[in-house]
């Protein structure tokens, strides 16, 4: 698999080979775990119901227990009054939080990536650099590039002149190697590299380097 690299002019500079060990394939199901394990980190619990014990009022019974005929009652809290509290109702204590392991997470999301290295729909630029942030710069390069729709460009955190003058396309969503949002890359159609961050993932993603780590450590 290979990746097109273009010049600032939009013409083609390169095709560079996508690294063997970033290439991984999963079901669609367990990169649907992944997105709602991402989202469910994220979720807000908002929604609450009082339950008896809540609700005010309701410190006297509503009437005597015997002789009027109705049904007896102890408090106006109860569920089953109007105004009561909620039996099973949403409370803001509960988790939503799921569980997935580093290895998972990490198939995931070189998944989601390589599916779009697949389908041609990732690019890169090779030597783009900005002194500031300029978003007429970036718009002019958008345009020789062959994308449609809506797309991901992925930089480094050391380059945030590029960051920042791609931030006010309203068509790409940003993000740095060293922080890739799946969610945001499957809303768009394209992803857009650049030739530092392509070279981060693989040195980030790189199975070896966590071997020499290991190996490290036991050496000590």
């Amino acid at each position: 698999m290979k990746i097109d690299f273009y010049k600032n002019n939009g013409e083609k500079d390169k095709s560079v080979e996508y690294p063997k060990f970033l290439e991984s394939e999963i079901s669609d199901q367990r990169v649907l775990d992944y997105i709602r394990y991402i989202r469910n980190a994220v979720r807000e619990n908002i929604a609450h119901t009082k339950d008896r014990s809540e609700v005010s009022g309701g410190g006297k019974k509503p009437w005597k227990q015997k002789g009027t005929g109705r049904a007896r009652h102890g408090s106006r809290r109860s569920p089953i009054w109007s105004g009561g509290g909620i039996t099973f109702g949403p409370r803001n204590n509960r988790n939503f939080e799921l569980k997935m392991n580093k290895n998972e997470k990490r198939k995931a999301l070189l998944a989601i990536v390589f599916s779009f290295i697949k389908d041609n729909k990732a690019l890169g630029v090779s030597d783009f650099k900005l002194d500031k942030p300029k978003t007429s710069e970036v718009a002019k390069l958008v345009e020789k590039l062959p994308i449609n729709g809506r797309f991901a460009l992925i930089s480094t955190k050391e380059d945030e002149n590029t960051e920042k003058s791609f931030k006010n396309i309203a068509a790409c969503h940003t993000m740095t190697a060293e922080k890739i949002d799946p969610v945001k890359l499957l809303a768009g159609d394209f992803i857009l590299f650049t030739g530092e961050s392509f070279k981060k993932i693989a040195e980030i993603y790189n199975p070896d380097k966590k071997i020499s780590k290991v190996k490290a450590k036991d050496n000590e």
